[in-house]
């Protein structure tokens, strides 16, 4: 497979698009985020459609609004929210792979449902990676995201195959509205009456959210006093002295002094990601995972 180094050109960022792989794993001790995909699974089906590791760097994009070309032909795909991807006189869906041509204008549509899209392509980016990762983070990274007229250096490859007969259905993401989770360290100090609202009751999502929490709408009254900072995760469920739901996600900070009611479990990360603010969830609780 031959390699030539070559560019993406940026023409229009939208609201927030960054490059993201799997993560920085090991170094919570000196206070660095995880960082990493919003949306695991869709960008590792992304990367799998075109033979790409799970966890390669994607170009993950919120809410559309991304204008881009190349200089070099490069086989790309989508997934993730559901959308129309133009190319010239041509539209393309998610999940659905085509070559991008030199010169060639990409611009995506606004999406019909779901928030983060991943394009995974036959070419790697040159970009640094510090603590072994690709990951946008700003002040890890120079930048937390691109702005118009950015470049980044790629080095593409066309492969010897073609993957167009792959198929994968595409999600209607408002259909997901349960999230599994465990219990957090400090569920059992919540009152019978709260626990069973915890695992009963409909929260949607309020407009407050981006890549280090989700704010959710319904407030749930207690009396609990606020911790000696601890460790969070990505996925860790806060609880406010007001009573807010606060759902940490990627880019979250590794320590936290609100009580941490619930832990959803890394599918239900990437399916809480996709929801829009207004949608619902309901916490579906599993048992504890048995010591190994």
């Amino acid at each position: 497979m031959r390699l030539c180094k070559g560019e993406i050109s940026i023409i229009k960022a939208g609201p927030f698009t960054s490059v993201q792989d799997a993560g920085r794993f090991g170094y919570a001790d000196f206070g660095i985020p995880t960082a990493g995909f919003m949306d695991a699974i869709s960008a590792g089906i992304a990367n799998l459609l075109l033979g790409n590791q799970a966890c390669a760097p994607c170009l993950e994009v919120f809410a559309g609004g991304l204008a881009l070309k190349i200089d070099q032909p490069c086989l790309l795909v989508a997934a993730g929210a559901d959308a129309d991807i133009q190319v010239g006189g041509q539209v393309f869906r998610t999940h659905q792979p085509f070559t991008l041509k030199p010169g060639e204008v990409l611009k995506i549509s606004p999406f019909r449902s779901g928030q983060w899209l991943y394009f995974a392509f036959t070419a790697k980016f040159e970009v640094p990676a510090p603590f072994e990762s690709k990951s946008f983070y700003f002040p890890i990274t120079s930048k937390s995201r691109f702005h118009d007229g950015d470049k980044v250096v790629m080095h593409f490859s066309m492969p010897e195959y073609s993957p167009t007969n792959c198929r994968v259905g595409i999600r209607d993401w408002k259909l997901f509205r349960s999230l599994e989770v465990f219990a957090g360290p400090e569920f059992h100090l919540l009152s019978v009456y709260n626990q069973e609202t915890l695992t009963h009751k409909s929260f949607s999502l309020s407009s407050m959210q981006n890549r280090l929490g989700i704010q959710l709408n319904e407030p749930l009254e207690h009396n609990l006093p606020e911790i000696l900072s601890s460790p969070v995760f990505p996925g860790t469920v806060q609880l406010t002295p007001s009573g807010k739901l606060i759902v940490l996600m990627r880019d979250a900070q590794i320590t936290g002094g609100y009580p941490r009611i619930l832990q959803l479990t890394e599918t239900s990360i990437s399916l809480l990601a996709q929801k829009r603010p207004g949608e619902s969830v309901t916490f579906s609780l599993l048992p504890p995972p048995k010591p190994t």
